[in-house]
Formats: C-alpha cells, structure tokens, sequence
C-alpha cells in the first residue's frame, strides 16, 4: 500500500517519506479501513516535529483523523461492519500507523460509523476538533442560557464549538481576526469581536453582560489568562485545550479563588471511553441531522502531504486540511 512515514522528528521536507509498506491486519478485536481521506491536525504537526513516538517505534505513519471503509475486521468484531462507512478517531494515537496510509487498522470502537448523508470528507473534519469542542463546552454543565466566549471561534475547535453552544441555548460571542469576524457570526456567534481590537477587554465586557461569562473556550491559556479573569462570571470555568504559547504562565489564583472560579484544562486523550462514545453519539447526531457545517480549507492528494504539513504549521489553512488517500 502507499503510505507517508517518518523515522525521525524535524522538518517536514527533510522527514516525511511516500512509499510503499506493508498492509496491515487486523487482530482481535480490531478492523482494517480503506482510508478515503486522512486529516492534518496541529496535534499530527507537532508529534512529527518533535518525533515524540519514535522512543517506542522505528518509523511513524502519522494522522489521527480520518475517514473510509471498513474492508476487513478481526476475531470478536461482527462480520456486519465490514462495508461500513466510518470517520476515525485517535488513529494513531498509542500505536505507531496513523491514517495517512491507503489503509489503517484500528480498534474497532476508534471506527465510528459515519451517518448516512454524511460524506466522506466531512467525516474526516470530525475527532479532534468535535470532541475537543465538545468536551471543552461540557465544563460549565448545561448551556441553555449561559454566556460563552469562544476565543479563536474562526479555528477548527472554535468554530465547532461556536455552533454547537449556539444549538444548546447558549448565547455565543467569540473572537478571531477581523478577516474573519463574519464568518465566525454566520456559524452562530451573536457577535464576534477582532482579538487585536484596541480596548478589547471593554468590548467583551459590553458584549458578555454584567454577570461576565460564565463560560470561556481557550485556545491560548497562557497569552488569556489574566483577561479571562477579569472577564469571567461568579463561579465561571476557563476550558483551555491550548497551552502552548506558555508552558508555565503566572495565573491570578486569588482573583480566581474571589470568583471561587475554575479552571479547566482539556486532553481529549485522557478520557475514558465511555465518556468518548458518549462524545461520539453527540457528533453522530449533530452531522447526522445537518447541524454542523463543516469548512475545509485545503484537499490534497498523498503527494503533496510535505506542502499540507507546511501550510497546517505555519497556519495557513482556515477550516480542515484533507489528505485525498483513495485512488
């Protein structure tokens, strides 16, 4: 099969490879999937620069997301599922073959059965940036009624989670780039303020009300946090799936403990798996009945998968980045 490997962190001209590897097969417990489409995270981008698996394997076939269709399972999964249309989730997580390969074998609960309607491509924006907006948007408990901010709304998490607080009752304000501002309002947001805007604390403030907001999705903890304080509610929750601007920021702990407010960081990975599939039959449901709109910013075929690492780093794609795997 065709396949893009690394077998060393770096630069992504110098270490991604296309070539031809062995196909690989499903054990107990497992299926084979025909990959359609294997989706670009900042996550994949990151692992590949720093070459963090490469201390438990030889070579990486990276990618985490993706879409296709079971063609092969193995011992304890029904014969049923062979046929099925599924979107992936964690492929490459805890084993060295991601979904950036014409086929992927996963565990068969990491292949969740794509609704019908749904096509292919949009099964692939689905993983990550849902689950992470989903998780992040469960902190503050029921929205129906709550104020969020979404920070970052125009980003693949952000712009999920604008959509799918606005479709539990809550009322949205986000921010992102003014480019980028009607957009993030026509996804839902109530009103979308430019982040480099002079006195943007005064416009969040007008836009979140007195009571402040009792809900804020962060993609850059460390760059917002003493913002968020001053901004958020009595007893409102900071998600941040985004800590890398600073690994160790100072955080205004009395002015947060005065607010008896929380802060909660979001790893995806880290959940069990009954949370997951309580995540995966949420996303189902929302794609299933055409809920989400789902915005792919770049689809390019295996060859070019050097130039879609690239462009994903330098943040050069608005909405999802596609690798088309299948012929």
């Amino acid at each position: 099969m065709r396949a893009v490997w690394y077998e060393c962190g770096g630069v992504a001209q110098d270490v991604l490879q296309l070539g031809e590897a062995d196909v690989p097969e499903p054990g107990e417990g497992e299926v084979r999937v025909k990959v359609a489409y294997s989706a670009v995270n900042p996550f994949d981008v990151k692992k590949r620069v720093n070459g963090r698996d490469l201390a438990h394997c030889k070579r990486v076939i990276p990618h985490v997301d993706g879409s296709g269709e079971i063609d092969k399972v193995g011992a304890g999964v029904e014969k049923q599922r062979i046929g099925e249309r599924v979107w992936l989730f964690g492929a490459q997580f805890g084993q060295p073959h991601g979904s950036c390969a014409e086929y992927c074998v996963v565990p068969s609960w990491k292949a969740v059965a794509l609704p019908d309607g749904v096509a292919l491509e949009h099964g692939a924006c689905l993983g990550i940036p849902v689950v992470t907006a989903l998780e992040s948007l469960s902190a503050a408990g029921p929205l129906e009624g709550k104020s969020v901010l979404v920070a970052g709304g125009a980003g693949r998490v952000g712009a999920y989670a604008v959509q799918i607080a606005r479709l539990h009752g809550a009322r949205v304000i986000a921010t992102a780039s003014k480019s980028k501002c009607a957009d993030v309002e026509q996804l839902g947001a109530e009103a979308c303020i430019d982040y480099k805007a002079s006195h943007l604390e005064s416009r969040l403030r007008e836009s979140g009300g007195k009571r402040g907001y009792d809900l804020v999705v962060e993609s850059r903890f460390a760059s917002n946090i003493a913002l968020n304080a001053r901004i958020l509610a009595c007893k409102g929750v900071i998600a941040t799936y985004g800590v890398d601007d600073d690994p160790a920021p100072a955080i205004p702990v009395v002015q947060l403990v005065m607010m008896n407010a929380s802060c909660r960081f979001v790893g995806i990975f880290g959940l069990s798996r009954k949370n997951l599939q309580s995540h995966f039959e949420r996303i189902n449901q929302l794609a299933g009945d055409g809920k989400l709109q789902h915005r792919v910013g770049l689809e390019a075929p295996l060859a070019e998968i050097v130039k879609a690492h690239q462009e994903v780093q330098e943040g050069k794609v608005a909405g999802a980045a596609l690798i088309k795997v299948a012929q």
